[in-house]
């Protein structure tokens, strides 16, 4: 019986020590780790500490399709307008670009025929090309954007989700959401409102109201506060807005841009009055901001020998360098740089091709210099003449 005892007991004690001897292996193994991940974590953050990242965004302005911009183009191998040559010669801007916006002023449904001003309706393979031409963003919020009602607007989002195209500034009922992209680490918001609808917005039924997006200060101020607390480090706002081919900014756009920047936002890259007007620099806590009120036309049929009006055919690029450092969380602009741009009515081709082209190179030495008449190339000197006189005319210099 003893000796049943005792085997029973030193049992009892080689399993103690067996599991103690475990315990403890898997204790060290557990502080190897805890060490390990330790490690890792400091030098996560110490290469976050040291980290900035920079991001370029280029904007333009107004993409409209009058007709003659595209009518006579046919793409052989698909049966569609063809509207691929409309960028052709900004391809090294837009390539260089993290982020390329524009403003998608018409709609695009196949519930009403092809149509121009004063209700546009294109073809969504417009689209398409905006997409393969390098555009990442087009925002929607323009007084075109209800020319083909709500089934219109249904339409042109599925057109834009189609072709890979981000949007902002009109929505699918319950669908409004903010648009955020993300590049190297740095959050962008864009922001899009218009301040007409050219008499549409009665079409809407109450519940349809909350699919666009009009300029309203409280709103405005609500979003970019939104956005903040998203942790959005830059905050772009495109507002519609101005009077026609006028080339200065009315009181009621230099006011609420102002606001606008003061609220948080970054930039303020306005559209609608078809012609340039000037660049505001502005300073809001030790930060550099800018408004540029208007980016006039990207692309457009709309010409001086057709309405009279100077400074029709030109737009502008913006380019926005920004940078983030990650250690003291703070986000600035780095550099901005203009690039006046020509609308071009090019027959070269025995076609009638509408061309956004920059102006730059139509000076001496440029690309594009020896391909129009000395009438065309005093004209277009001229327009960059007059363009650089507005964008200067609030006290912001242009880099030469």
């Amino acid at each position: 019986m003893k000796k049943y005892f005792v085997k029973i007991m030193y049992t009892l004690f080689l399993l103690s020590f067996l599991v103690s001897c475990n315990s403890k292996t898997e204790a060290v193994k557990t502080t190897e780790i805890e060490n390990k991940e330790k490690v890792e974590s400091e030098q996560v953050e110490s290469e976050q500490e040291d980290r900035i990242e920079t991001v370029k965004i280029t904007a333009t302005g107004d993409i409209m399709y009058h007709p003659g911009t595209f009518n006579s183009n046919v793409n052989a191998e698909t049966g569609k307008y063809d509207f691929r040559f409309f960028y052709n010669d900004m391809e090294k801007y837009i390539q260089a670009a993290d982020l390329m916006i524009g403003n998608y002023e018409t709609t695009s449904t196949p519930t009403r025929e092809l149509s121009d001003y004063p209700m546009f309706n294109t073809p969504e393979n417009s689209i398409e090309d905006l997409k393969n031409a390098g555009f990442d963003i087009l925002t929607t919020a323009n007084n075109h954007c209800l020319d083909s009602r709500v089934q219109g607007i249904i339409d042109t989002i599925d057109a834009l989700d189609k072709y890979g195209v981000r949007h902002t500034g009109t929505w699918k009922e319950g669908e409004k959401d903010y648009l955020i992209e993300e590049v190297n680490g740095i959050k962008i918001g864009v922001l899009a409102y218009t301040e007409r609808f050219n008499g549409m917005e009665v079409i809407l039924a109450d519940n349809e109201k909350e699919m666009v997006s009009p300029l309203n200060e409280e709103q405005i101020e609500k979003d970019i506060k939104e956005l903040k607390s998203k942790d959005v480090d830059i905050i772009l706002v495109f507002p519609h807005w101005g009077e026609e081919y006028m080339t200065m900014p009315t009181e009621k756009q230099k006011e609420l841009g102002h606001k606008i920047l003061n609220w948080g936002a970054d930039m303020v890259l306005g559209s609608h009055p078809h012609v340039v007007q000037p660049v505001e620099k502005v300073e809001v806590d030790g930060k550099d901001k800018y408004i540029v009120y208007s980016l006039g036309n990207s692309i457009s049929g709309q010409r001086k020998e057709f309405l009279g009006i100077e400074g029709v055919e030109g737009g502008l690029f913006v380019e926005m360098e920004f940078t983030k450092d990650f250690k003291n969380k703070t986000t600035e602009i780095k550099s901005i740089n203009f690039v006046p741009t020509y609308v071009r009515d090019d027959r070269s081709s025995g076609k009638i091709q509408y061309k956004t082209q920059p102006i730059v190179e139509y000076l001496e030495g440029g690309s594009l210099r020896e391909t129009v008449s000395s009438g065309e190339l005093n004209e277009i000197l001229k327009l960059r003449t007059n363009m650089i006189n507005v964008l200067e005319s609030m006290e912001y210099k242009l880099d030469s």
